[in-house]
Formats: C-alpha cells, sequence, structure tokens
C-alpha cells in the first residue's frame, strides 16, 4: 500500500510540474473590451526589432493598477517588458508574438476592465527584381516575391507556359502594380511567394504592335541559403563540442 501510495504521490507531481507554465486568469474582470487587430511585418533583416504596444485604456486606473496579459495569461513571454505598465516592450519580434494583448486596469469597484489589441505578426518576403532579358538560367530563393521583366517592348498580351503546362495559381502576367522599389518594366511577370513547383522551364509569347516575340527561360526555386546557413551552424556545433572535448 505505501509503495502505490508513493507511485500515486509521484504521479500528482508529475502532473503539477506539467500544469504549473499554465497560468489561470486571477483578476476579477468584468469587461474585455475589443480594439481591432494590429498587423506588423518583420524581415530577416531586422535587428533586435523592438515593438511599443501602448495601453488604450478608456478609463483612469485606481491606484494605477494596469496589469497586462497574453493569451488571456497573466505570465508573459521574456521577450515582454511590461515596466512602464502604460506601454509593453516586445523584443525581437516574430510571428510566435502573434496573439491577444490584453492591458487590464482596475475600476472603482475594484474589477478589471481589459483592452484587447489583437497583434498579427507577419514574415515580410524578400522582394526580387529580375531582368530575364539578358539571362536564361535564373535561381531564386523560396518564399520570396519575384517580379521579371521579359520582354524589351511592352505588349498587351503576353502567354507563358511552365514545363508546357498551365502556370500554377501564384504566377501572374502583365500586373499593374508594382511595389515602389521595383521599376514598373518588372511587371511582365510577378511570382507570388515562390515555390518548388515554380521550377522548371518557362516559354513566353509577347504580341503587340503588330509584333510576337517568344522567350525561354529556366527558374530554379530552391532554399539553397537556408541550407548553407544550417550547415554553417552544423560546423560551428560540430568544433565546438570538439574543442571542449579536448579541454576537459
Amino acid at each position: 500500500m505505501k509503495k502505490i501510495s508513493i507511485i500515486n504521490l509521484s504521479i500528482k507531481k508529475i502532473l503539477l510540474i506539467f500544469l504549473l507554465p499554465v497560468t489561470v486568469i486571477s483578476l476579477n474582470i468584468k469587461n474585455t473590451i475589443n480594439l481591432g487587430i494590429i498587423t506588423k511585418e518583420y524581415s530577416d533583416n531586422d535587428i533586435a526589432l523592438l515593438y511599443q504596444l501602448k495601453c488604450q485604456n478608456q478609463i483612469t486606473p485606481v491606484n494605477n493598477s494596469i496589469i497586462w496579459m497574453y493569451n488571456n495569461s497573466e505570465t508573459l513571454p521574456q521577450n515582454i517588458n511590461d515596466n512602464s505598465k502604460t506601454v509593453i516592450l516586445i523584443s525581437n519580434m516574430t510571428e510566435k508574438d502573434t496573439g491577444l494583448y490584453d492591458c487590464c486596469v482596475q475600476d472603482v469597484d475594484n474589477r478589471y476592465i481589459c483592452y484587447r489589441q489583437t497583434l498579427r505578426v507577419l514574415r515580410k518576403l524578400p522582394t526580387l527584381a529580375i531582368d530575364m532579358r539578358m539571362n536564361n538560367n535564373i535561381v531564386i530563393l523560396k518564399n520570396s516575391n519575384a517580379y521579371l521583366w521579359l520582354f524589351n517592348e511592352t505588349y498587351s498580351n503576353i502567354n507563358c507556359t511552365l514545363n508546357n503546362q498551365r502556370l500554377p495559381s501564384n504566377i501572374f502576367l502583365s500586373i499593374t502594380t508594382v511595389p515602389q522599389d521595383v521599376s514598373i518594366e518588372y511587371r511582365d511577370m510577378f511570382i507570388n511567394k515562390t515555390r518548388e513547383e515554380n521550377t522548371g522551364n518557362y516559354s513566353c509569347l509577347g504580341v503587340g504592335n503588330n509584333k510576337r516575340i517568344n522567350i525561354t527561360f529556366y527558374l530554379k526555386i530552391n532554399s539553397s541559403f537556408l541550407k548553407a546557413k544550417n550547415s554553417f551552424l552544423l560546423v560551428v556545433i560540430i568544433f565546438a563540442i570538439t574543442f571542449f572535448h579536448f579541454i576537459l
């Protein structure tokens, strides 16, 4: 019987350990006001991106009592600083910081009114402008937005095939607008969020001004940069392990 009791006690302790990170809301909340969705973008070039989220309280907090919650939890992630109370700072912001941010303010009845802001964090895709007039074989990074300049002249009608088949749904021809940092000449073809199925042989026909011009080219979509990056990290880890092994 003692052994069974010890086992049951151990199981309870293990369950408690797993349940500890889950924080139950202890605030006496009387109302939650949704203030809408905020969308923020970040790119791999951003260094230690710091984002400031302000409490949009509509009442004056009693005793300056303001408590922030993230996804209904009073325990904030380590990269969120709420020392200011009226403002939280989110450091190194990524998609993981997407969620519900509640700024809860104590009212005169000692209950809390929470002002909720939904933060949506998106990774900004790299934008590429590629001149295909002098190239017929190009490697493009996966998960990027690619704008291609195909013809020397502007044609009213452009038709393309990929491997003698219809183009995938993420490829558009003769688009009307391009980003501000991309010249308008790169509107012949737009590949939205490049993926591996965009790899292959392209054949494009431009028709207009009593002319018909056909061009062919090959595009390769891969993530070689990421693979190289991971390989470099692996080499560093192996070197570190070997180094410490000789020291010890």
